[in-house]
Order: structure tokens, then sequence, then C-alpha cells
């Protein structure tokens, strides 16, 4: 667990086959609520965090290093990650610690098979996500979309939303 730095909220992590994340809310000892959770794979594990500011750096075991955007406790949202374990493992396979204090910004993961990865983050950096329809509606296939400022551009599919991790 970590605090968040506001007085009112903590993270945790289950270790647990399908454990979450979870923001909770301690204002009341008494009545301590979970008011957030994360679980987007849930066969894997979260290990541990660490909190930066309005960052939450999670290890979660095969899923690598996850990093959150915690400026809003009740809606956090995921914003960077570093796959430190690509193949398929068991529950306890992967990076199970994470280390976002060093002076120099580089964000220390440490995995079980893998050893030590040592990663920058930007955290100016974000998810650009959305949905390019025709005007008689649903979604418009073969559109490019072009972000100029990343030198990226990507084509839409017709089937999805898309979405694209930039400069995480």
């Amino acid at each position: 667990s970590w605090p968040l730095g506001d007085g009112v909220h903590v993270a945790i992590t289950e270790e647990t086959n399908g454990g979450h994340l979870k923001i909770l809310d301690v204002s009341d000892p008494n009545a301590i609520t979970a008011v957030e959770s994360d679980n987007p794979a849930p066969a894997t594990s979260a290990h541990n965090c660490h909190v930066q500011g309005n960052r939450l750096f999670v290890a979660w075991y095969t899923r690598g290093t996850r990093v959150y955007d915690v400026s809003d406790p009740l809606n956090i949202s995921e914003i960077g990650w570093i796959d430190t374990f690509p193949a398929v493992g068991g529950l306890y396979s992967g990076n199970w610690g994470v280390y976002p204090h060093l002076p120099s910004g580089v964000i220390a993961s440490s995995d079980i098979s893998n050893g030590l990865f040592l990663s920058p983050f930007d955290p100016d950096a974000g998810k650009l996500n959305g949905t390019v329809s025709s005007s008689a509606g649903g979604l418009l296939p073969g559109a490019t979309v072009e972000y100029a400022n990343n030198n990226l551009a990507l084509t839409t599919d017709g089937y999805h939303e898309m979405g694209r991790r930039v400069g995480a």
C-alpha cells in the first residue's frame, strides 16, 4: 500500500490470482471504503505500488510495470507501462518490484526471470483515443489519422475504436 498524499486516499494491491489495484478512502478509519479499482487482466496479480506526485507505479507480475494517473482518485487511468515479461507465465512470474524515486527520474523494475529494467518515464506523455465515424453514423474504415507532433499515423479498420499509447 502507499498513501496518495492527499491525507484521504491509499493505493493497495492484492497479491492474488485476479488481484486488484484499489484506491481506498481512509478519511474515517472506522469506515474505510474502496472508491476505485482496476483489474485489467484477471489472470494476473498486482504486487506492490509506489506513489510519486500524481503518478502511481505498480509492479504487476506478468503485466510488467504499470503507471497510473491518480490526480483524481475516484477516476484513475493507466498512462504508461513497460512489459518486462512478454512471455506467458504463471501467477508469480515477471515483475515483482518497482521503484520510481531515483533522482534521475528513471524507473527501476525488478523482474524475477529477466532481471533489472531501468526505464525513462515522461510524465507528460499520454494516451490518445478516438473514434472516426461517418456522417451517416457508424465507424469509418480506411480513415488515416495523423498525430503530427509524434510522427505517427494510424488507419481505422471500421470495427474498433482506435487507441495508441504515445511517448510512454
